[in-house]
């Protein structure tokens, strides 16, 4: 078919039903659909539908929906556009860069993974508070503009110090600084309030009851002002506590020039067993109505007529009364003459019961009758020996009560179970028993060397 230029007046000649095969066909304009393929520059692609796909170069519109999805393959750059509205979920397959004026976001944003941030985290409208990161392993939280904590890279925590040299540095210089630990209960009143704070002159750690989250009066502090230490333990904060200055301790909360001092009532006091004033020093103790059951009176050298003596004195009643002394030349002074020593009882044979420990007294009574000889044995316990104890020129006294019998005697003693010499009173030991009653055996035992005894034995029979 030749070449048609020209199709005005041949298309309504057309059919519908029929195909036209034509070469190239130029024209202004189409009227109506156009399938196969369309090539060329097309200024207007107002009706284009069909199959394949259309490949354009590129695309200008004010708008453009699409029902499936767009893949792009380069770059997609967003200009003069004043927000994007993502109904749905946007999935960044390799991260978001956002500069200029930062990402706004209203809801709430959930990362799966970490967020990285270079310094700060900012309270928004309120720079001046913030989370930042300043260096390598360490982080800060500042409130106005100032630092308040910072953890260090090698776990220091520091309140008000940025160079913490402690596990935990509180530093705070204004006037009211404090350290506050409470432990409290709704109704009930528990927990206590520590209060510190530090100045030119003084220091101080006070207490304070917390009842329903209300701090009360304060109950008790310790004060250290100079060289003094004072704890306060009454509301009142004078009538009672402890006080530590150059060396001496007061426990009546006023200040003292003895070692150790106690309340006026003199409870407990040591003074310098060496001065000279006319003070002297007791040790007591108080029951429950606060009367004095037990004391020691050490007693000044120059205090009235008495010479550096060890009183001990008891209570009866209502009125105190020495009972023993020590005098300053060693010699020992009983008011009334009683003296008490425990003996320990044993329910038993000698024979059955060879070791005499002196940790249970330094006599021992056996209440069965005795039926073959015995050998004591003298120690203080089964592993302390009576040579470890005693020193070279000491003596003690040990007494042995047998049930008598004429087959049991004892006619030698050993001493942490090695065998001593004994002198017997009369020259000889015994070789029988008393026939009833009990016999009464006497060991003085002088040290005279590294386990070497100078022993003194006797034996009577009481009947």
């Amino acid at each position: 078919m030749s070449r048609i230029s020209d199709l005005a007046g041949f298309t309504t000649a057309l059919s519908t039903t029929e195909d036209l095969s034509v070469g190239i066909i130029t024209a202004s304009s189409f009227s109506g659909n156009l399938t196969g393929d369309v090539t060329g520059t097309a200024t207007n692609a107002s009706g284009l539908t069909g199959t394949p796909n259309i490949t354009v170069g590129s695309v200008t519109a004010a708008s453009g929906a699409f029902s499936g999805n767009v893949s792009v393959g380069g770059t997609l750059t967003y200009q003069d556009v004043s927000h994007i509205d993502a109904v749905g979920i946007i999935t960044a397959q390799q991260g978001i860069q956002v500069l200029a004026n930062g990402l706004d976001v209203t809801g709430v944003s959930t990362f799966k993974s970490n967020v990285s941030i270079a310094d700060s985290i900012l309270h928004t409208g309120d720079t001046d508070t913030s989370i930042r990161f300043p260096s390598t392993g360490t982080f800060t939280i500042n409130t106005n503009g100032t630092e308040r904590l910072r953890v260090t890279s090698t776990g220091l925590i520091g309140i008000g110090n940025e160079n913490p040299n402690a596990e935990l540095s509180v530093n705070n210089a204004t006037a009211n600084a404090s350290v506050e630990i409470t432990r409290g209960s709704s109704g009930a009143e528990y927990g206590y309030r520590l209060f510190g704070s530090d100045g030119a002159t003084s220091s101080a750690l006070k207490f304070f009851p917390v009842s329903n989250g209300s701090l009360g009066s304060e109950v008790a502090r310790f004060d250290a002002s100079g060289n003094v230490l004072v704890a306060k333990t009454t509301t009142a904060l004078t009538t009672a506590g402890s006080r530590l200055s150059s060396g001496f301790v007061s426990l009546s909360g006023v200040s003292s020039s003895t070692n150790l001092a106690a309340n006026a009532g003199g409870a407990l006091s040591l003074a310098n067993l060496n001065s000279t004033d006319n003070n002297f020093s007791n040790i007591g103790g108080y029951n429950s109505n606060g009367l004095v059951v037990s004391q020691i009176d050490f007693i000044n050298k120059s205090h009235s007529s008495r010479t550096g003596d060890i009183a001990f004195l008891t209570h009866n009643g209502s009125a105190m009364s020495e009972k023993m002394r020590i005098t300053s030349g060693g010699g020992i002074h009983f008011n009334n003459g009683e003296l008490l020593e425990r003996i320990n009882i044993t329910a038993g044979k000698l024979s059955d019961n060879t070791n005499i420990d002196l940790e249970d007294g330094m006599a021992h009574l056996f209440t069965t009758t005795e039926t073959t000889t015995a050998t004591p044995n003298i120690r203080v316990n089964s592993s302390t020996t009576l040579n470890s104890v005693m020193a070279t020129g000491d003596a003690i006294s040990v007494t042995i009560i047998t049930t008598a019998a004429a087959a049991g005697y004892s006619a030698q003693l050993t001493i942490d179970g090695s065998a001593v010499t004994e002198k017997w009173n009369g020259g000889s030991a015994p070789s029988a028993g008393g026939s009833s009653g009990n016999d009464y055996y006497t060991y003085n035992i002088i040290k005279t060397g590294d386990a070497t005894y100078t022993v003194l034995a006797n034996v009577a029979n009481f009947a």
